[in-house]
């Protein structure tokens, strides 16, 4: 009888399991990001490299699954272990109202945030979030929390995790803009003298008005906010930085230009954009789309970067493709 029991069991068991759908995705990231500044206002350097992210889900139903894959970024030159793979696994709920992601998944899944928040850089490197998002989702905007665990605490690693918050309310053509996050930075296990804890956190809330479809531009957006930085290394007192912000979006068919001008103090935002740690900012993009599809995508942009009284440039190339 409790052979009968067990066998009753696994066909139970596989019943259960076929009777599930199955999901994948595949998305190949061309990057090519070269970057001729200055010493002076922040580091010179070019990375190129191809990024697969790739994964296989088990589907509970339309909405929920469970999905194991791989994040990998091989950069060109360099040798294929130098980069770590990053492991997708992670479990989500996507509704209309509602999303939840716990585990390992691509950041892509959540609002983008200013690049003086988190830079372009992490987001090559670091393109996945271990820990778990909420993203609620209403008619007038939404609002995601989400914490980031990023290091546990070892002879050789500092603890450290990001957690916070972003959202979107629109009506009409006006709509508000809000994002944040607290970076925690803490000690490696043993005695370490010289290390000390560092709490770094980051603001910026945007007015705004997207007059896409009152124009003959595709995209053209304008916003202007106040954006915010705090720092302090225990036991010390904690600092303050601030600034405005404007960005302006105009594109047209293949062309495009985006502009985001700062002016306040120089920001020490950990994770974010390395020159508007010089203060006053203003960043141009002239942007091209010589391949625009469903499944291919590419962009390129000539970048001019006004900060220190110096003029520095870049350039990026993007290719993506969806399987």
């Amino acid at each position: 009888m409790k052979k009968l029991h067990q066998i009753l069991f696994f066909i139970s068991l596989s019943t259960s399991l076929w009777s599930q759908s199955t999901d994948w995705y595949a998305n190949f990231y061309n990057i090519m990001d070269n970057r001729e500044y200055d010493q002076s206002i922040g580091n010179p350097q070019s990375i190129m490299g191809a990024r697969i992210d790739v994964a296989a889900g088990l589907k509970q139903d339309s909405v929920s699954g469970l999905y194991l894959g791989v994040n990998y970024m091989y950069e060109y030159g360099g040798d294929l272990d130098s980069i770590t793979p990053t492991l997708n696994l992670y479990y989500e709920i996507e509704r209309q109202d509602f999303a939840f992601y716990a585990g390992s998944f691509p950041k892509n899944k959540l609002q983008s945030f200013p690049k003086f928040m988190f830079s372009d850089s992490l987001n090559y490197y670091t393109p996945n979030m271990g820990g778990m998002a909420f993203d609620f989702r209403r008619k007038w905007g939404n609002m995601c929390v989400f914490v980031d665990w990023t290091g546990r605490q070892s002879p050789t690693k500092r603890e450290s995790f990001v957690a916070g918050f972003c959202g979107t309310y629109q009506r009409n053509a006006f709509y508000i803009e809000k994002f944040g996050y607290m970076y925690h930075y803490a000690l490696r296990s043993g005695d370490n003298p010289d290390e000390h804890i560092e709490d770094n956190g980051v603001g910026a809330i945007y007015f705004g008005a997207d007059l896409s479809g009152e124009t003959v531009l595709d995209i053209f957006k304008c916003n202007v906010g106040m954006v915010g930085n705090y720092d302090r290394i225990r036991p010390g007192d904690i600092n303050y930085y601030g600034g405005v912000m404007g960005r302006i979006n105009a594109h047209y068919k293949r062309f495009g230009i985006d502009v985001t001008s700062y002016w306040g103090d120089k920001l020490t935002a950990l994770l974010g954009d390395q020159l508007y740690r010089n203060g006053n900012y203003t960043r141009t993009d002239l942007c091209f789309v010589p391949i625009k599809g469903k499944k291919l995508e590419s962009v390129f942009k000539w970048s001019f970067h006004f900060t220190g009284g110096m003029v520095s440039s870049s350039q990026q190339f993007f290719l993506v493709a969806k399987f």
